[in-house]
Parts: structure tokens; sequence; C-alpha cells
């Protein structure tokens, strides 16, 4: 595990690049999540998150094991349905007027999830619902 810095490799190596500043991930616009409250009826929320993949050295060995150089892929799929479920525990009046709770919930509900996957979550925007 090599941090910032110059290293000598050898020829015909390659480094595998994980990045270790936050990572954004929004879901607005045309990417906007949908899905339905506990009372049935379709919503649409636009979310914003920040991540980082942690890095010791046998967390990054089995995520590449597992998913490869894309440490992107993993943190929209399963944030996409952990979002989506925690939305479908709330009814329409609770995920209008009590927004606090409901960003405290998918915050928590993600962390888990994330961290068995090598991500530390940083923040958690609920921008539009």
């Amino acid at each position: 595990l090599y941090f910032e810095g110059r290293h000598w490799t050898g020829a015909g190596h390659k480094f595998i690049v994980f990045p270790r500043n936050p990572q954004a991930v929004d879901f607005s616009g045309a990417t906007s999540l949908r899905g339905r409250t506990k009372d049935g009826l379709s919503v649409l929320f636009d979310i914003t998150f920040q991540y980082k993949v942690k890095d010791s050295l046998p967390d990054l060995v089995r995520f590449y094991r597992q998913w490869g150089e894309d440490h992107r892929y993993p943190a929209v799929t399963i944030s996409r349905n952990v979002l989506r479920d925690v939305v479908a525990t709330y009814s329409a009046y609770d995920l209008f007027y009590e927004r606090e709770q409901v960003k405290g919930a998918m915050r928590a509900q993600l962390t888990k999830p994330f961290s068995d996957r090598n991500f530390e979550l940083e923040d958690l925007q609920v921008v539009r619902i």
C-alpha cells in the first residue's frame, strides 16, 4: 500500500489507484430516485452524498477482489437500494415534514452496508423530495 510520492514499480507492473479524497454521488435531475411511500404514493427525491474508500490494505485487497477497480458502481447500486427502502418505511406526510428524521434514517441505514464494503460515508444531503 503506497500513498503519495514517487515509487519504483519495475517494468511491466502498474499501480491500482483508489482515490483517497471524498467522492460525490448525486441522484438529481435525470438520475433522481423514484420510490414509494408507506402509504403507496410515488415520490421522486434528490439526494447527494459523499463517501471515501477506506485505505487499509486488507480491506482494499478484499474490495479489489470483489469489485475490481470500479469503486463507484457498488457505491451507487448499494445506496440506490438502501435509500429506496428507507423511503418506503415513511408516510408521505413524514417525508415532507420530518426531513431531518428521514435524513438521519438514510444515513444510519447506509452506514452499515458501506462499512461492510470498505466505504466510509462522509455526508448525506436530502436536496428535494
